[in-house]
């Protein structure tokens, strides 16, 4: 793919009161590996990284406005969406994504960090079915994998039978995130129609960092390395070196580039 002078990504998120997670995340991300970052707001959340105490969702009617203007006014290079929060959005912006032909990566964001509930429980298959079947890149947690695969995810098999499930379902590739395991190697599976391949990482110690937010930034640097150009192996590995560096305590990434 020929690299754009400039790569715009536009995310269609829910905004993280507390600034760490949702579209603030998505915005920081993109900005900080060069690219420029068009918002759709689906949900206003009340919440701290330790608990969600409120959602007010954005009316669906508003959410696609937002979505055309941004389509109708720049060259988005690629899409990202994060918390959808209910059917009725689910509804309103699957079909807008049936003529998108730049790459859609999908979080499928289900339950925050603090453990809050952020998609409504009988959103999951409207998500699959209007969503999911139409993603370049679905980007699920062990849990959220768990969740939509209506199966267990605890290993490396488990997390490549239940990408086999989403691509079968309509996915073109699938990213599990090994974060929620307990061992102190991570290790996150790229499902792709060539195969599998692992990235193996060091578990930082909980105590030390804020892993608020972490799912958004990755999905989010995914997104932007592939509008820039990057296939998505190499996207993929710029992503979880970006994410490993703000845990590190290094926020302000900036040089890696996309090649």
């Amino acid at each position: 793919m020929t690299r754009p002078e400039q790569a715009y990504v536009l995310t269609i998120a829910g905004s993280d009161s507390s600034g760490g997670a949702g579209i603030q995340a998505d915005i920081k991300t993109i900005h900080a590996l060069g690219g420029h970052a068009a918002t759709a707001l689906t949900a206003l959340t009340a919440q701290s990284a330790k608990a969600v105490y409120d959602i007010f969702e954005v009316p669906p009617a508003f959410i696609v406005r937002q979505i055309e203007i941004a389509l109708a006014d720049m060259t988005i290079h690629a899409i990202k969406t994060g918390m959808l929060a209910s059917r009725r959005v689910i509804e309103a912006v699957g079909p807008l994504l049936d003529d998108y032909t730049g790459a859609l990566i999908v979080d499928p964001v289900m339950v925050a960090t603090s453990g809050g509930q952020l998609l409504e429980n009988d959103a999951c298959s409207a998500l699959q079915s209007l969503i999911i079947r139409q993603a370049n890149l679905v980007t699920p947690n062990m849990p959220e994998a768990a969740l939509l695969t209506n199966r267990s995810v605890e290993t490396v098999d488990d997390m490549k039978f239940a990408a086999d499930i989403l691509m079968r379902d309509g996915a073109k590739s699938v990213l599990i995130k090994g974060g929620h395991g307990t061992d102190p190697l991570i290790i996150d599976l790229l499902a792709t129609e060539n195969g599998f391949e692992t990235f193996e990482h060091p578990r930082l110690a909980k105590e030390n960092i804020e892993l608020h937010g972490t799912g958004c930034m990755l999905a989010s640097a995914i997104a932007i390395s592939l509008a820039q150009g990057l296939d998505l192996s190499a996207a993929s590995k710029r992503a979880i070196a970006y994410v490993q560096g703000v845990l590190g305590g290094n926020d302000k990434v900036t040089d890696i580039k996309a090649g």
